[in-house]
């Protein structure tokens, strides 16, 4: 189990300033970005770039190309297309409209999810009740970060036939609650490499805005991750 943001990320020292860590956070991104990137939308374009070589190759040959192999390109093609749009929609996602409230932010998050993973079953939970507090731009901003996190992790990583987040306000501790929870095949958290950006990054996320993450996962056994806003005063 990860249980605090030291933890999770193995190497930010506790005294570490906001601007440091807000550094980190944009480093963190660039690389896994760049990670991601090469292993989603450039390994399709890749992949049907070797099919159009193939085909090529046959023609030259003299070979008749086949339907399926038209077929197959065109495949390749589409599944290059759908994560270029799935990333255009990730980089314009942003806080461009203030005034809505984290809840929708976050029902277009599932939603898009649902559409690129429909072989999953994503369940959505907003517990707060009328008289709970609006969280603020920051807290809301990372909350939504984090959970983005975590479902693509969950959606990339999980193999989870169901994916449920759910946020809640807690009264009695006066913060907000974030939950992302996979009954996946879960991973060994002491083995966790150094490069794992997702882990990491959601745990400074959380530290920039005075929260922590919390990780429970174990093989075979799903993943549960819970963010801990900061006690908001009375």
């Amino acid at each position: 189990m990860i249980d605090s943001p030291e933890d999770a990320s193995r190497s930010d020292p506790p005294d570490r300033s906001p601007q440091q860590l807000a550094i980190q956070m944009m480093e963190w991104d660039r690389l896994r970005w760049s990670c991601e990137l090469h292993d989603g939308l450039i390994q399709s374009i890749v992949a049907a770039q070797w099919q159009v070589e193939a085909c090529a190759a046959s023609w030259r040959r003299g070979a008749a190309l086949t339907e399926e192999d038209w077929q197959q390109l065109s495949h390749l093609l589409q599944e290059a297309a759908t994560d270029g749009r799935r990333w255009m929609n990730q980089l314009r996602r942003g806080w461009d409209s203030p005034t809505d409230p984290l809840e929708v932010h976050l029902q277009q998050l599932v939603a898009s999810f649902r559409e690129a993973y429909p072989e999953i079953a994503w369940q959505f939970d907003w517990r707060s009740t009328s008289h709970s507090p609006v969280p603020g731009s920051d807290l809301a901003l990372t909350m939504l970060r984090i959970a983005e996190e975590a479902l693509r992790n969950a959606a990339q990583h999980s193999h989870s036939p169901q994916v449920r987040i759910e946020v809640a306000w807690d009264a009695a501790a006066r913060r907000f609650l974030l939950e992302i929870e996979d009954h996946g095949r879960g991973f060994d958290a002491a083995k966790l490499p150094p490069d794992h950006f997702g882990i990491r990054g959601m745990a400074t996320r959380a530290q920039l805005v005075g929260g922590r993450i919390e990780i429970r996962s174990a093989p075979q056994t799903g993943t549960h991750i819970r963010f801990l806003g900061p006690a908001t005063p009375t």
